[in-house]
């Protein structure tokens, strides 16, 4: 398939355009001409939206467009928007060290003579040395801190402050809202996501009874559970994508799209508690120690007072 029909198929436009930034689009065609060319069509219908993706074509699959002029690794264009300033490094310019047993470092490139004599000097108890796979010890495990406790007071404070910033949010317009919904559902090729496993369908439909699914209505249910997942799985995929491209601000100009959906401020007071470990303690204190509230205690006494 040539470079015009793909462009003719697609829904988003395979090369960056210009029409969005001010650029008058092109005039209407003379009436006398019948049919419009492919490309005139083309061109009019991807005018209004640069592209956003790469071309399915591309051995990366679901990569950003602006990967196109960088000629960067697949390894170097993962997750380079979540840190900007490590945008530009290369990882052929990184130093190629590893470590020995006594963590002294070494050429990534030994010669055969070398790395014999590595392997002779490493120690018995080197992970290498092992015919299991080498797992941490418990004091070599990093252990993360755990989430603060904080009163339900602070945590209402806190509850408040984020409504009201997310009152202070400015409303996008409706051609924000059209953009972006656009390069949500036509922005990224449904090919370049990876499709959702089935056998977590048979996975579930194994955990329903058999007097479910001898119902009338249980085949039909579970076909629309079905395509609700599915949609809602696509979806959630699609809109990761489109945030995560638009975290870069060059990206936000070049699409011309400077908005995204605000997630709704969680109202919930959540634990941990600053009392959680007094209340524990107490609770079990009382279950060992408290028996005159013990229905066992009452049952006793009726059984007495009947002798």
């Amino acid at each position: 398939m040539s470079a015009l029909e793909r462009a003719k198929h697609s829904d988003s436009p395979l090369m960056n355009t210009s029409y969005i930034r001010g650029i008058p689009p092109l005039p209407p065609l003379p009436s006398l001409q019948n049919k419009q060319s492919d490309l005139y069509e083309i061109v009019q219908k991807h005018g209004e939206h640069p592209p956003m993706m790469k071309n399915i074509g591309s051995w990366t699959q679901a990569a950003p467009f602006k990967e196109e002029k960088f000629h960067r690794t697949p390894t170097e264009c993962i997750g380079n928007n979540y840190t900007p300033s490590a945008r530009n490094l290369r990882i052929q310019n990184l130093t190629k060290k590893r470590l020995t047993s006594n963590g002294n470092g070494i050429n990534h490139s030994t010669s055969p003579r070398n790395k014999q004599s590595l392997k002779l000097n490493l120690s018995p108890s080197s992970p290498r040395n092992n015919s299991y796979p080498y797992k941490k010890r418990e004091s070599e495990r990093i252990i993360m801190p755990s989430s603060p406790p904080i009163s339900p007071q602070e945590q209402k404070k806190m509850i408040w402050q984020s409504e009201e910033n997310y009152s202070c949010i400015i409303e996008p317009s409706e051609k924000d809202v059209r953009r972006y919904y656009y390069y949500l559902y036509k922005g990224i090729d449904q090919r370049s996501i990876a499709q959702y496993s089935e056998s977590n369908f048979t996975n579930v439909e194994k955990l329903i009874t058999d007097e479910l699914k001898q119902q009338k209505a249980s085949a039909e249910i579970i076909a629309e559970v079905k395509r609700e997942i599915l949609t809602d799985y696509y979806v959630s995929i699609r809109t990761c994508i489109v945030d995560y491209i638009l975290k870069d601000d060059e990206e936000r100009e070049r699409l011309h799209l400077y908005w995204t959906p605000k997630n709704f401020p969680i109202s919930t007071i959540r634990a941990p508690v600053p009392w959680h470990l007094s209340y524990a303690s107490a609770k079990e204190y009382i279950n060992n120690h408290l028996f005159t509230i013990n229905p066992l205690l009452t049952y006793t006494e009726n059984i007495w007072n009947d002798l």
